[in-house]
């Protein structure tokens, strides 16, 4: 559909002469796919093959696939969940799609959301809620700067402010580096000793090695260079 401006009533694209044949097949396209794709998704769902809440966007299709075939190459977007259309519209490809619903490390959020508003950057597409890894947050205010261990959880940015929700954040200054170093050494006996097929117990282990290693080197570094003041 499209709106005449002039009269303010909705068209079909048919009657609209900008909109060619090709241009409608594409979009159908669009349409036809996201919906053949939460079709299985729903499916696998189903089966508890995906994890967390799938919310689809049947009867909407429409909608995303428009806004993402009208963007041109430069152009970015932020679409939610329901908006699929608009993701492959933009490239994303339905290989992509269904790992990112699979939770799959080569997704395009590495496996850390599954269908909440995700962003593949390489395809001008961006979450407007970003999921956080492992990492430092370094947070500045006035004249000081203090620094955190954080480990999963979200990422917002407003206009005049950062929201961050971790799941796990560790103030520099209050990290035990004693008890850091032995979560170290227990996330490495637990590779050591996990069963090569067992896929959830090395991916639970890995993930508490990063994240010993994080709060060991942010530890050290405050330890090191103590607090930082900025004139």
């Amino acid at each position: 559909m499209r709106t005449d401006r002039s009269a303010g009533a909705a068209i079909p694209c048919e009657d609209a002469a900008h909109v060619t044949r090709e241009d409608r097949l594409a979009l159908f396209r669009l349409v036809l796919v996201h919906r053949l794709i939460e079709e299985r998704v729903g499916l696998l769902y189903r089966q508890g093959r995906i994890s967390g809440s799938v919310y689809t966007g049947r009867g909407q299709e429409a909608v995303g696939a428009a806004a993402g075939y009208a963007l041109g190459p430069d152009d970015v977007c932020a679409p939610l969940n329901r908006e699929l259309a608009c993701h492959l519209a933009r490239g994303v490809t339905t290989a992509e799609a269904f790992r990112n619903f699979l939770g799959k490390g080569d997704s395009p959020t590495q496996g850390r959301d599954g269908n909440m508003h995700f962003g593949a950057p390489e395809h001008g597409v961006f979450p407007l809620v970003s999921m956080l890894g492992v990492g430092e947050l370094r947070i500045r205010k006035g004249g000081s700067e203090e620094s955190f261990a954080i480990a999963g959880g979200f990422l917002q940015v407003r206009p005049d402010r950062v929201v961050v929700m971790a799941e796990t954040a560790d103030l520099a200054s209050e990290i035990d580096l004693e008890k850091a170093q032995e979560a170290r050494r227990e996330a490495e006996r637990a590779l050591e000793g996990a069963a090569p097929t067992d896929a959830v117990d090395l991916a639970a282990a890995r993930a508490q090695l990063q994240t010993a290693l994080l709060r060991i080197r942010v530890a050290e570094r405050r330890h090191r260079e103590g607090p930082r003041h900025r004139g």
